[in-house]
């Protein structure tokens, strides 16, 4: 167990590197929800899907949608990941869920899975692997706490009436890939597993400003 840690923190560092080694980086990737009959989508940005009174929905956000999420997140103006390149190298799903159902539901991170049409296939991040690339910065305790705040990192618990919002980060580069599905085998509602899947189309976006 400790090997396959250390294994995924070493990759971890070595995809940071290689995106700081290359060369004229592209605009800023969005995938947007793709039209389902199984969930429902909201303004065009955010995938919902409601069972037993649970609602889960879910978004991809972009470099400039990061921003806010992290801020009502950490309660910080400030971002954990800035000038870590992992913008570029990651992937972030807002993930938040609504329990208006009597039973308290369960949550499994780590069983989420991200696949893709150019045969991706990936396990969200947690906590031990932020804290492989952070752990030598000169500002790692703060960062580290805002990460812990944002990230889902253990199962977490709703209970009814409760509501909880974190992120998903999955170590992708996705320079080709046209389509995604985010599935959540893994959310127990009482006793009761259920299964939630959202897919995704590539949004064309130009070179931001800042990377012209």
């Amino acid at each position: 167990m400790r090997a396959d840690r250390w294994t995924a923190s070493l990759l971890l560092a070595v995809a940071l590197i290689l995106s700081a080694c290359a060369a004229a980086p592209a605009g800023p990737i969005s995938f947007k929800p793709a039209p389902d009959p199984t969930y429902g989508i909201v303004e065009g940005e955010t995938a919902f899907k409601i069972i037993e009174n649970v609602r889960v929905e879910v978004s991809h956000l972009s470099p400039a949608g990061l921003g806010p999420v992290l801020k009502r997140l950490t309660g910080s103006p400030a971002d954990p990941f800035e000038g870590l390149l992992v913008k570029k190298t990651f992937a972030f799903f807002a993930v938040s869920i609504a329990n208006g159902s009597k039973r308290s539901v369960t949550f499994n991170p780590a069983m989420a899975v991200l696949v893709s049409d150019m045969d991706l296939r990936a396990a969200p991040r947690d906590y031990p692997d932020f804290y492989s690339v952070l752990a030598d910065h000169p500002e790692s305790e703060k960062r580290l706490a805002q990460v812990k705040k944002a990230v889902y990192d253990v199962p977490v618990t709703v209970s009814p009436g409760g509501r909880k919002e974190g992120l998903l980060v999955f170590m992708v580069e996705m320079t080709e890939d046209r389509s995604l599905a985010l599935s959540l085998p893994d959310v127990y509602i009482g006793h009761a597993a259920h299964a939630f899947r959202f897919a995704f189309e590539r949004q064309e976006t130009g070179p931001s400003t800042a990377e012209r």
